[in-house]
């Protein structure tokens, strides 16, 4: 019977079993003892337990918010632009090939039947019953059952499943599987069978618009009898257009751009303005990216300021809204320092994060931990300025912009009113000879596990770079970087010239400058005898002249033309290393001392050391 489907009877007595939607075969199933030997009463209990189970399992289903509205609806716009344009692509090759037929109409119009059903009608194993049309011929029924099973049994599948939801994380950078709850998983189904529809509703199949288009061109060009360049009709670009302004660029700005503008657009537009030379007073657009590179040209920064406070500019434009300097008021100041509190730190080091809307960012910071969104005070102070520097280039070049724009008012203060490099702990002497008692530098078990004391010492990067900062006061880059003729005696005197080379420069000189601040130190006898000049000559015929070149940053693929790039700065692959060697050996390291806490110490050991002038 229906209401026994649940019960199970085991040595006499009744139980509620059922195994758990969605576990594997594997997973031994939910048993609830009735605690009766009756069947009548086992009956009755049984449909106790069963509403309860339901409501129970209903409530693990919505412990879990919805996945945000704009993140639905930015993954269904980028899923129903790919499906047109696939769409688009097979319909002109069969059409031009000759592959077309009268079927085929039926065929789309059939198919619109079934993605509209399982919207309507939910995902069911078969076609419904009650939505089968009685005109239908039996060629068209059996079409439609085809269909209808091959898309549920690839839409139901594991594989098919994965597929969207790996579609679904490329698209918004958020991954579902972090609540793993069904909810998410038919958001994400429902958006795409509604980009699937609107796709085979949108396309045509013929290119009527387009040939009107095209006569409409001919047209002109008879009545004008001038040349006219002939362009292909594009479904409705994301351009951007000032009405009452000439543009130095191809891509358009506008005083107000729309709320699809993504970091991509923004990007486009600033390479575009870079590219440009203004040559007349028309040339000198009020759009921001245009206004900015002129800025760079005129003031000379170096390519990598450049770069970033441009990235600072194109998140201002994404939160606000603006692309044109004369449209910017205080409230949008404010809102972009509002804005900057919420933005995931994340944000932009994946490049699929360029073409997310600022809807979709903000939704998607709403999914993070309150750990993981926000930036820095120092990082937010970065951001405003880049806008001041705007502003004031604006106002130089005449632009009009309203009155009393004021940055300062919002930068976000430091409690301390000294910098952070000098709030930075120094270490004690008896912490130094705590940390290098530590198994890395008295004997470890392999390169792997130096955490572990053993009998090898390996003399690589992590081994040296430590112990010269500790001895020297030099920075972690000035040391990582050394090349193996950077060690040079001088006078009979083994000395370390730190100067800038191909991997790294010297802090605080610029290229006009020279080798201005080049520094000789001496080399410690303690590292002398340790073996520092054996390692150098080890190491004189690598093939990076580097005397550490296991530290060298490895090389990925990164931002929006894919370039091959260093993945960090060289000397950051040490500080794993040396954070877990503090902890061990500092009993968690409670006073946060850092690799930079070795410079602080060499000073003030040199300040407190009253026969050095």
């Amino acid at each position: 019977m229906a209401q026994a489907q649940y019960l199970f009877l085991k040595g006499g007595i009744y139980y509620f079993r059922r195994r758990i939607s969605g576990f594997p075969q594997k997973t031994p199933p939910l048993m609830v003892s009735l605690g009766s030997k009756d069947l009548k009463q086992a009956l009755y209990l049984v449909q106790q337990v069963q509403t309860e189970y339901c409501a129970m399992l209903n409530n693990f289903i919505f412990i879990n918010p919805p996945l945000p509205e704009d993140l639905i609806r930015t993954y269904t716009s980028t899923r129903l632009r790919r499906f047109v344009r696939d769409m688009q692509r097979n319909t002109r090759m069969a059409r031009m090939m000759g592959r077309t037929s009268d079927k085929d109409h039926v065929r789309l119009e059939l198919y619109k039947v079934v993605l509209r059903t399982m919207l309507e009608c939910g995902m069911q194993k078969a076609f419904p019953v009650r939505c089968i049309d009685p005109e239908w011929t039996k060629d068209e029924l059996e079409t439609v059952m085809t269909l209808y099973d091959q898309e549920f049994r690839k839409l139901m599948s594991h594989d098919g499943r994965a597929a969207l939801e790996t579609e679904f994380m490329n698209t918004t950078g958020t991954d579902p599987k972090v609540a793993n709850t069904r909810e998410h998983e038919c958001q994400i189904l429902e958006a795409h069978l509604n980009a699937k529809l609107a796709a085979f509703e949108a396309v045509q199949s013929t290119p009527n618009a387009q040939l009107e288009a095209y006569q409409k061109e001919a047209q002109a060009f008879v009545q004008t009898d001038t040349q006219v360049v002939f362009t292909v009709p594009l479904p409705a670009p994301n351009v951007l257009e000032i009405p009452h302004k000439k543009t130095s660029f191809l891509v358009r700005s506008t005083l107000q751009a729309p709320d699809n503008l993504t970091i991509r657009m923004l990007a486009d537009m600033h390479d575009a303005a870079q590219s440009s030379e203004p040559n007349s007073k028309s040339g000198y657009t009020s759009d921001i990216a245009s206004v900015y590179w002129r800025m760079v040209a005129t003031d000379g920064l170096s390519d990598g300021v450049a770069r970033q406070r441009a990235s600072d500019l194109r998140l201002f434009s994404l939160v606000t809204g603006i692309v044109d300097v004369t449209a910017i008021e205080q409230f949008h100041l404010s809102q972009y320092r509002d804005a900057l509190s919420k933005v995931p730190k994340t944000f932009l080091r994946s490049d699929k994060d360029q073409d997310l809307t600022i809807k979709a960012l903000m939704a998607r910071s709403e999914l993070n931990a309150a750990s993981d969104i926000g930036l820095s005070a120092t990082t937010m102070r970065r951001h405003l300025k880049s806008v001041e520097l705007l502003l004031k280039r604006a106002k130089s070049e005449g632009h009009e912009q309203a009155i009393g724009l004021d940055v300062t008012l919002l930068k976000p203060k430091t409690k301390p009113n000294t910098p952070a490099h000098k709030r930075r702990a120094v270490f004690k002497l008896d912490e130094l000879h705590n940390v290098y008692s530590h198994s890395a530098w008295q004997g470890c078990q392999s390169a792997g596990r130096r955490h572990m004391s053993g009998d090898e010492i390996i003399k690589d990067s992590r081994y040296w770079v430590p112990l010269i900062l500790a001895y020297t006061g030099a920075r972690r880059a000035e040391i990582s970087g050394l090349l193996t003729n950077d060690i040079e005696t001088i006078d009979g005197i083994p000395c370390f010239n730190i100067r800038a080379n191909q991997y790294r420069g010297i802090k605080g000189e610029s290229e006009s400058e020279g080798a201005q601040k080049n520094r000789i130190i001496p080399i410690h006898p303690h590292l002398i005898e340790l073996g520092l000049l054996d390692h150098a000559n080890s190491q004189s015929n690598s093939l990076q002249d580097l005397l550490f070149p296991d530290i060298l940053p490895t090389a990925r693929y990164k931002g929006r033309d894919r370039k091959q790039t260093a993945s960090g700065k060289i000397g950051d692959s040490l500080d794993d290393f040396w954070r877990k060697s503090l902890r061990l050996t500092l009993d968690g390291n409670p006073r946060k001392l850092c690799m930079h806490s070795l410079r602080h110490y060499v000073n003030h050991q040199l300040i407190h050391q009253p026969n050095i002038h």
